[in-house]
């Protein structure tokens, strides 16, 4: 693997982690909070934005595995 692909994917690995956080504060904040309406939207975006950073790591990683 190269040295920028070894960056691409450590910095999104990083990029999903913080993501996954903010996603689990919002969680613990709407457990307490349930008739919140924007934290259930923040909740949702979160979700929507793990999942597609996820997808971007496994699509960019499924196109090395294929060259390799």
């Amino acid at each position: 693997m190269e040295r920028a692909d070894c960056n691409f994917e450590a910095e999104l690995l990083k990029q999903i982690q913080i993501v996954e956080q903010h996603r689990k504060t919002v969680y613990r904040y709407l457990e307490q909070n349930p008739d919140d309406c924007c934290a259930r939207r923040a909740y949702r975006y979160y979700e929507r934005l793990v999942y597609c950073l996820m997808k971007q790591y496994e699509e960019r990683f499924d196109k090395l595995d294929d060259s390799l």
